[in-house]
């Protein structure tokens, strides 16, 4: 094995050992960790066997444009008594286009801009603490699911070191970066749910609470700091051109969004508050136009 083979090789071992870390914190946080590492590992060392740095083709400059379906993070809650409030993993997605020039043979960096949606949705069940007009607790649950926006103007900036697959259209990339993120759109303020609001066809004479629950939420941070990770394979066309596919894990530190509720209920009040952040795992999906390639 010559030397660049074996920088190559060592790039790798080190990327896989990034890439466990990275995907481990995020699958911790979406109690996937144990399965969804396990397939990253096992993808990456099938890798590591088939891969040949013979080949001498690469991509000199690239531009790309990508869809990223994605499942986020659901909200961190901490409340006063029994688990009344409760969040799950939503669905959102990123659109962007990128920049890429290669560097040296096999890597290079990339800058683009993007478009995301990394919602939050929250939902709980309760027996409202109201009487009827006859004095009577009312016995009905009612039950609350809301879905609530949060949108994002991205910047990426990523390192890449792409790796041809032995006599074979095919390479696999890996690429580690940040991401500039600035939050314009959000579910911001307080909202005050009423009895008429959801019960308008029946007549309530006597309510010891007409407000009987509500979610407050703020916007502590509009640009906020992110890194990703994303670990795939391109299919070179005829045209030099790539179709590619990655998975991407995406982590911030900051918060961007905060809240608080309460939730007036016949056993008694139920309130507490909750975070979230911009934590997601994606499939990304993308067309890459060589603009040049060098031999």
């Amino acid at each position: 094995m010559n030397k660049f083979n074996i920088k190559i090789v060592a790039a790798l071992l080190t990327a896989i050992l990034v890439a466990g870390v990275c995907i481990f914190n995020a699958c911790k946080i979406m109690k996937l960790k144990k399965t969804f590492t396990l397939l990253i590992f096992c993808y990456l060392f099938n890798i590591l066997q088939a891969h040949n740095a013979t080949q001498t083709n690469y991509p000199f400059n690239q531009l790309k444009f990508s869809v990223t379906p994605a499942l986020c993070s659901k909200l961190k809650v901490t409340q006063n008594n029994d688990a009344i409030f409760n969040s799950n993993p939503s669905f959102g997605a990123e659109a962007s286009i990128s920049y890429y020039q290669q560097i040296v043979k096999g890597f290079g960096v990339s800058l683009g801009i993007g478009i995301n949606s990394t919602p939050y949705s929250f939902n709980f069940s309760f027996v409202p603490n109201v009487l009827n007009p006859d004095n009577s607790y009312f016995q009905k649950e009612i039950k609350v699911k809301r879905y609530e926006p949060l949108g994002m103007i991205t910047v990426p900036i990523a390192l890449s070191m792409l790796i041809p697959l032995q006599t074979s259209s095919w390479s696999i990339d890996i690429h580690v970066g940040a991401k500039f993120n600035y939050l314009f759109n959000s579910g911001n303020g307080k909202t005050y749910y009423e009895w008429d609001m959801l019960y308008s066809g029946i007549s309530i004479t006597d309510i010891k609470e007409k407000s009987f629950y509500w979610v407050e939420n703020k916007i502590d941070k509009r640009f906020l700091f992110s890194y990703f990770l994303k670990v795939g394979a391109t299919y070179t066309t005829k045209r030099k051109d790539g179709i590619y596919f990655n998975l991407i894990t995406n982590y911030s530190p900051q918060i961007p969004i905060t809240g608080n509720y309460m939730i007036h209920a016949k056993d008694g009040d139920n309130y507490g508050n909750f975070s979230k952040n911009i934590n997601y795992l994606g499939f990304e999906v993308g067309y890459a136009l060589t603009l040049c390639k060098k031999r």
